[in-house]
């Protein structure tokens, strides 16, 4: 007997769950980071031996890969070098090589592992990996120090740099609106945007009302907004974040002497809350039965075949039936509905989601007009 998943919290009181395909481009809310599987390690002293560097390395890469709770799990265990080495890809001296390409002090030396392999080796010790497919965030940072407060716009280039590295070591997708999203400075709307991102309120819709919110196809662009004010505190700074993860308030602080440190270390904070809600914890092979319904043609199944397969656990798909409007697909995936439904959701330039009443389950019933891709997914 299998167990219907609804792809939406409210089955119970007869609620579907509706996604409209679009075939045009734009920005989506989730990104899968290109260099996930990496680590960079700066060399601050003398250059140390290479396989020191290597293992250092690993240690970020875990940084990026997993919650702090495992990634203290993974250190207790840590792969012998002989093991290292075999997932190593490739070894990179950047910024500042010395001669013949040896590092040197003030180098950035980069590792790319075998995702394959450090997968695999994640599984063997039963360690849970962060989802490739993780929500875009954007920052709204105001300085509110000596009695001014206003908005970090294009000019505070240390404070944007510190955010994009940041960024790229903890593999939180983290953007900065340019000055073209933002307000005039002193203008009524850029002190309504100062006072939402000061009391907190993540949810309040000035976040959705300004250009940075709105895509170039005329869609909503779902990039989450989260909230930091930053204070001068005890010869130092200190930062307060706010923002909403799946409906829950998320509220942390950091701080150091310097702005730019504190802001690092409040997005790694951050980043962590982040990936301890959205662990792969179950990786096994397994199957999950999905059907479509509402396809208009062959360009939309085309489009929504090609979104399935290109997710990140999906290992292959299997068409089990067509019918109409309807397929039935069948994907073997090293993860569960509860990542897929989390994958899909993301995948905003392709997925809309409405929610309609339906008769019973909803199976026999079609989606509204304004919704043309309506799922489920079933589990054996």
């Amino acid at each position: 007997m299998s167990r219907r998943l609804a792809c939406a919290a409210h089955a119970a009181c007869g609620l579907g769950f509706v996604a409209a395909l679009f075939a045009v481009s734009g920005p989506a809310a989730a990104a899968v980071l290109a260099d996930l599987y990496s680590g960079a390690v700066e060399i601050t002293g003398a250059p140390p031996a290479e396989a020191e560097l290597v293992r250092a390395a690993f240690d970020a890469l875990l940084v990026k890969l997993t919650d702090p709770a495992t990634r203290v799990a993974a250190r207790l265990a840590p792969p012998g070098d002989t093991e290292l080495r075999a997932m190593v890809s490739s070894v990179s001296y950047l910024e500042g090589a010395g001669e013949a390409g040896a590092p040197a002090a003030g180098a950035r030396v980069v590792t790319r592992f075998e995702p394959a392999a450090v997968d695999a080796w994640l599984m063997r010790r039963g360690l849970p990996r962060w989802q490739p497919e993780r929500q875009r965030w954007r920052l709204w940072l105001v300085l509110d120090a000596a009695g001014e407060r206003r908005l970090v716009r294009a000019a505070d280039s240390e404070i944007h740099a510190a955010v994009r590295r940041a960024a790229a070591d903890f593999g939180l997708p983290v953007e900065m609106p340019g000055d073209d999203d933002l307000p005039d400075p002193g203008s009524v709307a850029a002190e309504r945007l100062i006072a939402a991102i000061r009391g907190g309120y993540p949810e309040d819709p000035v976040f959705a009302s300004l250009p940075a919110a709105a895509s170039g196809a005329g869609r909503m662009d779902s990039a989450a907004p989260l909230l930091a004010t930053a204070r001068p505190m005890q010869g130092g700074w200190q930062v307060r974040w706010r923002a909403l993860a799946d409906g829950e308030l998320i509220a942390l602080a950091s701080g150091d002497a310097e702005l730019a440190a504190a802001l690092v270390a409040g997005i790694g904070r951050f980043a962590g809350e982040i990936a301890r809600r959205n662990l792969l914890r179950n990786t096994a092979l397994q199957t999950l039965a999905v059907e479509i319904s509402g396809l208009a043609g062959p360009r939309t199944v085309g489009e929504a075949l090609s979104r399935l397969a290109g997710l990140s656990q999906i290992e292959s798909l299997a068409i089990v039936a067509a019918r109409g409007d309807r397929l039935a697909l069948e994907l073997r995936a090293r993860a569960g509905p509860d990542w897929l439904r989390s994958a899909l959701r993301l995948e905003t330039d392709w997925l809309e989601r409405h929610r309609f009443e339906t008769a019973g389950n909803g199976a026999d019933r079609p989606p509204p007009a304004d919704g043309r891709l309506q799922y489920r997914v079933d589990t054996p």
